[in-house]
């Protein structure tokens, strides 16, 4: 049997933080819960995830710096990053740069599975 694919949701809206944890915990995923970009980077390091969701807008260290650092870090190069937002300038910024995945909010359970299988399909798991 395979292991459970690792999943570090960074949001700082608890409440819908919590609802797609609770949903990827449904799904059979480890979950683990990162409200602001130093608590997520932390986690990271330590939890090294399969898939960071990120969100983009956060106060402090918005979800671009987070996922800068997370690059910078060889351990976490495999991880597969998942933007989301609600913004449409931020996706068309995204489109055009091809910088990562992203998911606009609001979002439907459905295409964050297919969001989460192609991301799996095209990277795997990373190699512990």
């Amino acid at each position: 049997m395979s292991q459970p694919v690792r999943v570090l949701i960074v949001d700082d809206n608890v409440d819908a933080a919590q609802s797609v944890e609770q949903l990827l915990k449904k799904w059979g995923h480890d979950v683990q819960t990162a409200f602001n970009g130093p608590q997520a980077l932390s986690k990271a390091k330590a939890f090294r995830p399969h898939i960071v969701l990120l969100d983009i807008g956060m106060p402090g260290m918005s979800g671009y710096e987070l996922l800068r650092e997370i690059r910078r870090d060889p351990r976490l190069e495999m991880t597969a990053v998942l933007m989301m937002t609600a913004d449409p300038n931020v996706v068309r910024f995204i489109r055009e740069t091809d910088l990562t995945q992203y998911l606009v909010r609001p979002f439907s359970a459905d295409m964050l599975k297919k969001k989460i299988s192609g991301l799996l399909a095209r990277t795997g798991p990373a190699a512990e």
